[in-house]
């Protein structure tokens, strides 16, 4: 059964009853890495440098590739000078994981 767009709760439901995969375990380490975004001219001796953040040393950060029904443990390594934090939209979990705004069965946005 597809529940309608609208039905949240239908959609937990139905989302809740398929966690029969895997659980898929990332590890994602975050850092800031100085990345030439343009090559150097007159006005811009050595090119245009950009701060970025980095997962896994890559902007964008790795694919993270799951099927339904999976659970993923996520954890995040801070090695850089800002400190990262993960922001899991339309996710379900427990209220610590999934944000502020969540209920204790899921996030409050659709999937």
């Amino acid at each position: 059964m597809v529940p309608s767009p609208g039905s949240t709760s239908a959609h937990r439901r139905n989302a809740q009853a398929q966690r029969t995969g895997a659980t898929k375990k990332v590890i994602l380490i975050a850092d800031e890495k100085d990345f030439q975004v343009a090559t150097g001219d007159a006005l811009h001796p050595g090119g245009v440098i950009y701060k970025a953040m980095v997962f896994n040393g890559t902007t964008p950060g790795p694919v993270i590739a799951v099927d339904q029904g999976d659970t993923i443990e996520f954890t995040l390594i801070n090695q850089g000078q800002v400190i990262r934090s993960l922001d899991l939209h339309a996710g379900y979990g427990p209220y610590s994981a999934v944000g502020a705004k969540a209920s204790t069965t899921g996030s409050a946005v659709e999937p």
